[in-house]
């Protein structure tokens, strides 16, 4: 049975700043060992590789290049920092036009703030909602902001390897927009944006007009076994 190892370090994150270095053995996490009957056990390999925030993880380190076995409590932060701006204004015919720059935590809020403050200036009879340049952010923030185009839709689907699938869905708590939007893209459409043009275009909830977005769309990386029992984290830490 191959060890639970760290693959990379993060130049300046946490596990660099507390001397983990990349080949060391994750021996235990919060005093759990990493195998238990030949198996990974996923909320070991989750707690490393997704820990929630602020919340302590122990971990028990063994580096084979000196034989020392040693524990450190490392405690993940999550730096929110300022949203982007949200950018609107009326174009010429009544159209709105609100550029989106982010999936984050409360844009949709922002987005429906900025088109009332549009309707409260003049009568609209259309939307631009332009996502060049959107990188991604919050699948939640997708869900709200497809909703406000439709309600009670499954908007795609995530599959595991043995087939289950699980529906994504609109988040109906906004009151639907009511107005014929436009949605633009660029290659730099990627993430929860790519994900959100597609829906968008499979449901025929808009007109997407633009370039190609980027193809780049995934969920949550998780810890998994290979078929030689090997386990693997796909991520630095």
């Amino acid at each position: 049975m191959a060890p639970l190892f760290v693959e990379g370090v993060q130049p300046g994150g946490l596990a660099d700043g507390a001397g983990v270095k990349a080949g060391d053995e994750i021996t235990a996490v919060d005093d759990i060992p990493p195998f238990i009957g030949g198996q990974l056990v996923k909320a070991v390999s989750d707690r490393v590789s997704d820990p929630a925030p602020d919340v302590p993880v122990w971990i028990t380190l063994h580096r084979p290049a000196t034989d020392q076995t040693f524990t450190m409590t490392l405690t993940p932060h999550t730096d929110p920092g300022s949203p982007p701006s949200v950018e609107s204004r009326t174009l010429d015919g009544g159209v709105g036009y609100v550029k989106l720059p982010g999936f984050f935590t409360g844009a949709t809020d922002q987005m429906l703030a900025h088109v009332a403050g549009l309707r409260r200036q003049a009568s609209l009879h259309g939307l631009v909602l332009d996502l060049r340049g959107n990188g991604g952010g919050s699948a939640d923030e997708r869900a709200k902001l497809l909703g406000t185009l439709a309600h009670g839709k499954v908007t795609s689907y995530e599959c595991d390897k043995w087939g289950n699938c699980t529906p994504n869905r609109t988040d109906d708590s906004e009151p639907l927009l009511g107005l014929p939007v436009v949605v633009l893209t660029d290659r730099d459409c990627a993430s929860a944006c790519d994900s959100f043009a597609s829906s968008v275009k499979d449901l025929h909830l808009a007109t997407l007009v633009g370039a190609r977005s980027a193809g780049v769309v995934a969920g949550l990386p998780q810890g998994f076994v290979l078929d030689e029992q090997f386990g693997r984290v796909p991520y630095n830490v």
